[in-house]
Order: C-alpha cells, then sequence, then structure tokens
C-alpha cells in the first residue's frame, strides 16, 4: 500500500518541486452595502491576511489564509445618522488560476465577527460591550497582475452573509464588496 501511495505522490512531489510554493502577506481595501430596503454604506472594509500559496503546478495554486477584517456602515435613515463598526477574524481558501502573470481565483471564507461600536445621532450606543455573531461566511472572486514575481495587486468582489440565531431561527445580513488587494510574496 505504501509503494501505491508513493507512486501516487511523486509526479506531485516532481511537480510541486518546480514551481514556487510560498508565504504572501498582503490587504484589502474595500467599499461595501448591507443589502437593505435603507442605504447602509461602508466606513472602512480594511482586511490584513497572511497564508500560503501552495502551487503544484505553473498554472494552479491553492492559497489558506487568516484574515483580520475591520468593516462598518454608517447611515442617514427616518431623521436619524448613525454607524456600527464591527471586527471580524475569519479563514479562507481560495483557488487560483495563473495565465502569463493574470491571477483569476475564487473561493470562499468562515469567520466569526463580533460587532464593538455603535452612535446613534453622535451618541453611543455601546458602552464597553459587544454582540457576538454565530458565524460569517462569503464567497469571492478576484482578478490581479503579478509584478516581478513578488507584488500581485488587483480587484475582488466578495459577498458576505452575518449570521445570528435568535431564539431557533436565523436572522442573516447580506453584504456586498468591492475593492483593491495587494499581496507581497515571499
Amino acid at each position: 500500500m505504501k509503494k501505491i501511495l508513493l507512486m501516487l505522490l511523486l509526479p506531485t512531489l516532481v511537480l510541486a518541486s518546480e514551481y514556487k510554493s510560498r508565504f504572501f502577506a498582503g490587504g484589502i481595501i474595500a467599499h461595501s452595502l448591507i443589502e437593505s430596503s435603507a442605504r447602509f454604506c461602508g466606513n472602512g472594509d480594511l482586511h490584513i491576511l497572511g497564508g500560503w500559496e501552495f502551487r503544484p503546478v505553473s498554472w494552479f495554486s491553492m492559497s489558506p489564509a487568516l484574515v483580520f477584517e475591520r468593516n462598518g456602515w454608517s447611515w442617514d435613515r427616518a431623521g436619524h445618522e448613525g454607524s456600527i463598526s464591527y471586527f471580524n477574524p475569519y479563514l479562507r481558501l481560495s483557488l487560483d488560476f495563473h495565465v502569463k502573470g493574470v491571477v483569476a481565483s475564487v473561493g470562499g471564507s468562515y469567520g466569526r465577527p463580533v460587532f464593538f461600536w455603535g452612535e446613534l445621532d453622535g451618541k453611543k450606543t455601546t458602552t464597553d460591550d459587544s454582540l457576538d455573531m454565530d458565524y460569517s461566511g462569503s464567497i469571492f472572486y478576484s482578478i490581479g497582475y503579478t509584478i516581478k514575481d513578488r507584488y500581485r495587486v488587483g480587484l475582488i468582489q466578495r459577498m458576505d452573509g452575518l449570521y445570528i440565531s435568535d431564539h431557533e431561527k436565523y436572522e442573516t445580513v447580506r453584504v456586498f464588496m468591492i475593492g483593491a488587494f495587494f499581496t507581497y510574496l515571499f
């Protein structure tokens, strides 16, 4: 059995040794909107990420990453102005397709957002407390370009779902995001 596994793994190991699998770090700056009858506009969607790009062949890679997101929204509705912010650490996995420096990616993520700050009509609505969401999930796609084999820049579009249970039923907040990313490949 060991010999069969070695025979199956050998071509993958040979291919993996020809291409660079490496660490990466980067960030995303984006604009987000909540799907709602009212307009909730993003007030700072920032992501800091780091991970490993496993590239077994020249045209394909898989990239798991740990990401820390800070996001929030502002609104003006029914004569009231307000804002709220949250922090969302999440794990993401992308499947990346490489063609002559262009990288197209699709993927998803799973996280646990925590709302930590809110304001309504200039008055703080949270006092040293936070609201835990059950989880968040997202799907995304991006397209970018690799410059000098070290830098990757591009555009990303993502749809998030923030989920919280309320007495045996789930409430869902859908968030749409579009932004730019920068990645440094070590």
